[in-house]
């Protein structure tokens, strides 16, 4: 285990409006779970995720989950704020232009009237960095497979998000992955990510389809 990291990912705060999760007790959770690596993703904003690095005790991944146009753009290892109303497209060459990485959450969601819907998500496709290929706060488990067909057919590397908003959800999803230090060591770690818990049922099976044909 020494030489791996395990991460989760698509983290709120309080720093989201539609969470309470403090700062100090989301890392005291996190630390007592062996959690090594936490990717804040508040709505709008990085304070929460800058707050929670400066503390210092575990590592953070700065994210955004940005509102755009048409839809949640989530961006990783971001230096600072995307602004929220923007173009897909626009959203997407803020967060290249930090050298950030491009993380579409819930994209086939039918609850979420936020998520990038399949005309944008196809159009920016290209552009897209990972696909969240499973949302722990997704009812429908038909949801999150198709994220993860879609992934597959557009050869997008993939990610597990637990999207919690508050500490029961914390843990629902969770990655063990080769140690990085920066964004393109991520995407090259995030390849040889293992997804840990909830192995069974079509989602487990499409991964390690996908594993095996990399």
């Amino acid at each position: 285990m020494s030489d791996r990291t395990i991460v989760e990912f698509h983290i709120h705060t309080s720093y989201s409006p539609d969470s309470k999760t403090d700062v100090a007790e989301l890392e005291e959770h996190a630390l007592a779970m062996g959690t090594q690596c936490l990717a804040i993703t508040d709505h709008d904003t990085i304070e929460g995720a800058q707050e929670l690095r400066d503390r210092g005790r575990i590592s953070v991944i700065v994210g955004e989950e940005v509102t755009s146009e048409l839809g949640d753009i989530i961006g990783l290892f971001l230096t600072e704020c995307v602004p929220p109303g923007l173009p897909p497209a626009e959203t997407i060459a803020r967060i290249h232009d930090q050298g950030g990485l491009v993380y579409i959450p819930h994209p086939f969601d039918r609850r979420r009237r936020s998520r990038l819907f399949r005309p944008a998500l196809e159009e920016h496709a290209g552009d897209v960095d990972i696909i969240e290929a499973w949302n722990g706060r997704t009812r429908f488990e038909e949801d999150n497979e198709r994220g993860l067909l879609f992934a597959e057919e557009h050869d997008k590397l993939i990610a597990y998000g637990s999207d919690a908003h508050n500490l029961k959800e914390l843990g629902r999803a969770r990655m063990e992955m080769p140690p990085f230090h920066d964004a393109p060591a991520f995407l090259e770690a995030l390849r040889e990510a293992n997804r840990l818990g909830n192995e069974d049922g079509m989602i487990a099976r499409l991964w390690k389809k996908l594993r095996r044909d990399d």
